[in-house]
């Protein structure tokens, strides 16, 4: 509880200082494109994921490291301040807050719901990251315009796709909303490093 209130205690003074995390409305894409065929087995991206929670938002710098084996979250303050570390591996899921307490779960999604009473839906995050959908689970694509985001909808979640890259030889996404479970975030991707 003492994370969870000091975290949205946190997000309610940047929020403050920055006069609010609104969405800026959707920018059109570059390009007409359509979801990758696979998802990334691993890549590492830098960026901003602007949140909001029911009454609660905010926005936070991060650095997510993706691997087969699992993932390594590190979330910043807009002012470089370290907010938390989140890791999933075989055995389950950490999160270190910036007091250097650690909490334990069996998945990322349980954790940080237990710990801040949201989630985000970090099982199929990674595919959705890397402009494409989970395997095997159905998923629907819509896009309503030529010149309109593409949009998926997959578990429960809308993904909208609002600008695209090319990194290498592959496309990918690097401005993202994603709504669902009470929750809308934004995710900027600023770097993409895709391992081979």
């Amino acid at each position: 509880m003492m994370l969870r209130g000091f975290l949205l205690t946190l997000l309610t003074v940047l929020a403050g200082l920055l006069g609010g995390c609104a969405m800026q409305p959707p920018a059109p894409p570059v390009t007409s494109v359509a979801l990758n065929d696979a998802p990334l087995p691993a890549f590492s991206i830098d960026g901003r994921l602007a949140m909001h929670a029911g009454k609660d938002s905010g926005q936070m710098g991060l650095h997510w490291r993706h691997t087969p084996q699992g993932d390594t979250v590190e979330l910043y303050s807009p002012l470089g301040q370290t907010l938390g570390r989140l890791t999933r591996d075989a055995s389950g899921a950490s999160l270190t807050d910036s007091s250097q307490h650690t909490y334990y779960a069996h998945t990322l999604d349980s954790l940080s719901r237990q710990r801040l009473g949201w989630s985000l839906p970090f099982d199929g995050l990674a595919d959705w990251v890397s402009g494409a959908a989970v395997p095997q689970q159905p998923y629907e694509v819509q896009r309503h315009a030529a010149d309109a985001p593409l949009q998926m909808q997959q578990s429960g979640w809308t993904v909208t796709y609002l600008r695209w890259r090319m990194v290498g030889d592959r496309r990918l996404p690097d401005r993202i909303d994603l709504v669902g479970d009470g929750v809308r975030a934004r995710l900027l991707v600023s770097q993409w490093q895709v391992d081979p």
